[in-house]
Formats: structure tokens, sequence, C-alpha cells
């Protein structure tokens, strides 16, 4: 199957910020009321676990064509960490003097230099800086591993199994989590995630898909599912362990729907934001609900009214954070990259070009 620009999977990004965005505002304003606590009580939305799955189902389909190709992986690599890092470390900074002005919206440990450093760097640690980019440092791993994988595919194969069967063995004892420290980002049940997501992507390249439409129903029956047992009855089930399945089967589905050319612009819109939406939406839902307390709005206006505009505004400030800095600074990162890399490899030009030794040792 040749890769067509999958319209409906590119929608999903869309979705997962949404769904990460409506989760963080359930959170944050578990302390001031009781009337929007359903994600808060289910414990998530399951818009990160559909983040990995989409995020290793985009990677390999895009990039399945450079297996065995070494001179690929540094392209790979740059354009992933131009995309990831710049956008972190412009927010995580200015961050610092907002937690500064409004203290109690912190923890108290962000201007430790080693919990700076880490959010920086995109480390795993227990508290970053930026809430939701914890997250990311699983997509770095990913990025890291995959980019082993387009070097030497059959190894990493065998590297992915071992993986797997570390993190079903020590899931079964006690899981370890989010990414907290290095073990926990290595063997965390996420990163299955991430290794079905790129499995279902080589199915849909090798065999296609079929029956889009009762896959896409199964996989928003399954979350349906998964928040109702979670609110109503605190089930005993995992969350991954129908989340998962359930983001597959929402893939699987839209890759079937080729023929899709153009959705709604603002779904577009939101998809190119999403990134910027995963990354602002919890500072800035924290921000304005604290504003909003301030101000005694959530008295005046009523708790529906305030956070359906806290809603809104998150959305918008990641929509405008992707067009005012998300994408001028990454063409400016990429500039200044290309400029580099081209004043090394002029002095390495003229470095080579230099002769060594004596030239009349021979005469």
């Amino acid at each position: 199957m040749k890769r067509e620009r999958l319209e409906i999977v590119q929608a999903y990004r869309a979705v997962v910020a949404l769904l990460i965005l409506v989760s963080h505002v359930s959170i944050v304003m578990h302390k001031y009321t009781d009337q929007f606590q359903f994600f808060y009580k289910v414990d998530r939305s399951g818009g990160v676990d559909f983040f990995f799955t989409l995020s290793g189902f985009l990677i390999y389909y895009v990039y399945s064509a450079y297996l065995g190709k070494p001179d690929k992986i540094t392209g790979f690599l740059e354009k992933r960490f131009l995309r990831i890092y710049p956008l972190v470390w412009f927010f995580t900074l200015i961050s610092l003097p907002v937690y500064w002005l409004f203290e109690d919206i912190g923890n108290g440990s962000e201007f430790g230099l080693n919990i700076i450093a880490s959010s920086l760097l995109l480390l795993p640690q227990q508290a970053p800086i930026l809430g939701a980019t914890w997250s990311l440092s699983h997509i770095v791993l990913f990025y890291l591993l995959f980019a082993l994988y387009l070097w030497r595919p059959k190894l990493m194969k065998w590297v992915f199994v071992l993986q797997l069967i570390g993190i079903v063995a020590l899931y079964a004892v006690i899981d370890p989590g989010p990414s907290r420290n290095l073990f926990s980002l290595v063997f965390s049940h996420y990163n299955v995630n991430f290794i079905a997501g790129a499995l279902c992507a080589h199915i849909v390249m090798k065999y296609g898909s079929r029956f889009g439409g009762s896959f896409i129903a199964l996989g928003v029956l399954g979350y349906a599912l998964n928040w109702w047992l979670h609110y109503s009855y605190s089930s005993p089930i995992p969350l991954e362990f129908i989340y998962l399945p359930a983001s597959l089967c929402l893939l699987y589905g839209a890759a079937a729907f080729t023929k899709v050319k153009r959705l709604p612009r603002f779904i577009n819109v939101l998809g190119d934001a999403s990134y910027s939406i995963i990354v602002t939406n919890l500072p800035a839902t924290i921000l304005c609900a604290t504003v909003m307390n301030k101000l005694g709005l959530f008295k005046q206006l009523g708790f529906p009214l305030c956070i359906s505009l806290i809603i809104v505004f998150s959305a918008v400030t990641g929509v405008i954070a992707y067009y005012i800095v998300e994408q001028p600074l990454s063409a400016m990162m990429r500039k200044l990259y290309d400029k580099l890399k081209l004043k090394l490899k002029s002095r390495d030009t003229i470095g080579a070009g230099k002769p060594t030794g004596n030239p009349g040792a021979g005469r």
C-alpha cells in the first residue's frame, strides 16, 4: 500500500490534544469544585494513551521507507528534535517568572537547577516545570529507539521483543508507571503503545484496512466503556487494558478512509496546533483558573460557564502559540542549525585541504 495522506488519522491529533486538555481541566478544577470531576475520578481520559499509540503509528507510517538506510537517521532525528525541543525550552523558561509571580500555582521546586536542566532536556523526573512534558520524555526515547531500528532493523526487533518481555514481567509485579526515572522510562507500559501503533501501521501498509466504520465504532465504544466502568464502578481493570486496543481500532479503522481528502478547517487547525496545545494547556488552565478564582468569577458566572471558558481559553492559547511561537521558532532554529552545519562542514573542508607534514621532506 502506498503512503497516502490519512486525513482522519491526522485529525486524531486534534482529538488527542483535546482529550488531554479536558483531562487537565478536570484535575485542576478539583481544587475549586466537584462539578467537573468526571476525568478526575476516571483518573485519565486516555488522551496520553492515544497520543503514544498515534505517535508510533505515524512515525512508522512516514519513516519506515528509511529502514536499513543509516544515512537517513541524522535527518530523522534532526527533524523530530527541532520540532520538540525549541517549544519546550521557550515555555519552560517563560514559566519560571510566572511561578515566581504566582507562588500558589507551583509546587515550590521549580527553581532547582536539576529540575530546570531535566525539564529543558526532557529527562525523566517526578515533576517537570511544564507538567504535561513528562509524556515527551517517552516520545524522545521512542525516537531514539526508532532511529536505531532504522539503522539495524533485525537487531532492534529483538530489542523491542526483550523490552516487551521486561515490561510484561515488571507489570505483573509492579508497574513502573510514567517517566519518573530512566528505569521507569524504559520499562513503562506506555512503551507498548508506541510498538503497537507501529505494528498497526505496518499491517495497514502491507494488507490495507477494511471495515473502517466498524473499527472506529469499536474504538469509540471502548473509550466510552472504559470511562463508564471507572467512573461508575471504580473498575479493577487497568485503564490501559482497554485504551490500547480501543486506540488501535480507531487507527486501523481510520486508515480505511483513504478517499477522505478534506476535513473542516478548525479540525485541521487544532491538529496542526496539537503539539502546542499539549505543551501549553496545563499552565494555561492553571493560570486561567487561578485568575478566575482571585477575581471571584466562579461565584459570579458559575462553574459550568467558567469551566467552558477555561477549556476554550486553553485551546485558543495553544493555537495562538502554534502560529506566533512554534512555527516561527521552529523556522528560526532550523536556519540556525543549518548555518551551524554549513560552518562546521566548511571548516572540515578547509582542514582536509591543508597539507600535513613537510612538503619538502621527500626531496
